[in-house]
């Protein structure tokens, strides 16, 4: 089993531990099929072992959030896809509290998390990214091009008037 959570933290990109006190087995397993959907593992762990595993993997500092019932969903690859299921089914009438969680060489609050689930998805922060970086350059083009614009639209009003 230690081998076994060592993989999990070691492969995981994040790791978000959960108390899952009083929810019933119909709704875990609408959580689990939730996470899964999103590319989450969602694994009840023994607190001596989910440490022990920690430990030797080099990520002790988050020890602390392994206290009491402990769920642990762990993301390969989509973060926000679970950050953001997470905190849904904590903002429903689930029993499921956020205890914090792991990513990057940081421990994360609760609230930390819960701030995550509010930024928009990677594809929109993308595309914002590349429209700050595209705007001056298309400013810079039609600045540029402003002023041979301009002499065309005089010369052609020129011989429009001309022409009369």
């Amino acid at each position: 089993m230690v081998k076994e959570l060592k993989e999990k933290f070691e492969k995981g990109r994040m790791f978000i531990a959960t108390d899952f006190t009083g929810m019933t087995v119909p709704e875990m397993n609408e959580l689990r099929r939730a996470l899964r959907s999103v590319g989450v593992e969602y694994k009840v762990v023994k607190n001596t072992l989910a440490k022990i595993a920690l430990k030797e993997v080099g990520k002790e500092k988050a020890s602390p959030l392994i206290e009491g019932p402990t769920g642990i969903a762990f993301s390969y690859d989509d973060v926000m896809g679970m950050v953001k299921t997470l905190v849904e089914f904590e903002s429903k009438e689930f029993p499921l509290k956020i205890k914090g969680g792991f990513f990057e060489g940081r421990i994360l609050s609760e609230e930390d998390i819960k701030t995550l689930s509010k930024l928009p998805p990677r594809e929109e922060l993308i595309s914002k990214a590349i429209g700050c970086v595209k705007a001056p350059m298309y400013n810079l083009v039609a600045t540029l091009s402003a002023p041979l614009r301009n002499l065309i639209f005089i010369l052609s009003e020129r011989e429009k008037s001309m022409r009369r």
